[in-house]
């Protein structure tokens, strides 16, 4: 866990810290110690800001936004991050990671429009494990929300897991991802214009290497593989998805300017502020 200053942080934040360390032992007995980062995104909608680079690079306190995720994943027990970026920047990512103690491999998508779910094909190349940790790399949250989709997924021997929030207080609910789940957590619909659902997907995912199969499928017959589309197509397929109730937990997302400006001076700077807490 990096060192955390109690001087720097609110008596609630390092108590909270301590809470982590606590828990550590825990969590990396669940034996998740892979993860899978989609960074493909050239953040057209925050152009403004990332002036041609890549999503991945969009500056967040003087730190790169991808920084965010792979710092939380490390706390929590990753040893190995797989981070899929668009295709020539690979020399940007590797001046952000070189000094980080984490495994990290590379692979470069020369298609980048083919959407999120091609991108998390490509990264089968460089997974080693059976089981991994997905995020997005313009999500920002706190390490609880790990902690929660890992416990959720030793339930039941569960294929993959959807981190939902029932209460979304940090985005735009109305661009957001929509869950439709029955009583028992299991996916029923996912997607961004449901009319009926009852959470929001977070952009964090346990899964295990059965969605590559489920992809290898997809990829023959669309161009366009929306991670939403894979994940129907497991259901019913009838790989065992639930979501994992991450609600409280804090977390956010930049998908354009007014995210961006809302995090840095906004009420989702809370998060932002949480965050830091635990990785500076």
């Amino acid at each position: 866990i990096p060192n955390t200053r109690k001087s720097s942080i609110s008596n609630s934040s390092y108590n909270q810290v301590l809470h982590v360390r606590k828990k550590r032992k825990t969590i990396n007995m669940t034996k998740v110690e892979e993860a899978v980062i989609l960074a493909s995104g050239m953040g057209t909608r925050i152009s403004k800001i990332t002036k041609g680079k890549p999503k991945f690079l969009l500056p967040i306190e003087n730190k790169p936004i991808i920084i965010y995720p792979i710092k939380v994943l490390k706390m929590m027990g990753i040893n190995k991050i797989n981070i899929v970026i668009p295709k020539g920047w690979i020399n940007s990512l590797e001046e952000i990671t070189k000094e980080l103690p984490i495994n990290v491999c590379v692979v470069e998508n020369e298609e980048i429009d083919r959407e999120n779910g091609y991108s998390l094909l490509l990264s089968r190349k460089c997974l080693t494990s059976n089981k991994f940790i997905l995020s997005m790399c313009d999500h920002i949250y706190e390490p609880q929300l790990i902690e929660k989709i890992i416990i959720t997924s030793h339930k039941k021997s569960l294929d993959i897991v959807v981190g939902g929030d029932s209460n979304p207080k940090f985005i735009d609910v109305d661009e957001a991802t929509k869950i439709y789940v029955d009583k028992d957590l299991n996916l029923i619909d996912i997607g961004k214009g449901l009319p009926k659902y009852n959470y929001v997907d977070v952009g964090v995912f346990f899964m295990t290497t059965k969605i590559f199969e489920v992809l290898s499928e997809l990829v023959k017959k669309q161009y366009v593989m929306r991670l939403s589309y894979a994940l129907k197509k497991a259901v019913r397929r009838g790989l065992n998805v639930k979501v994992a109730d991450v609600t409280g937990c804090l977390w956010t997302e930049v998908d354009n300017e007014r995210d961006y400006m809302e995090l840095m001076r906004g009420n989702r700077r809370v998060v932002l502020e949480r965050v830091l807490s635990y990785i500076s």
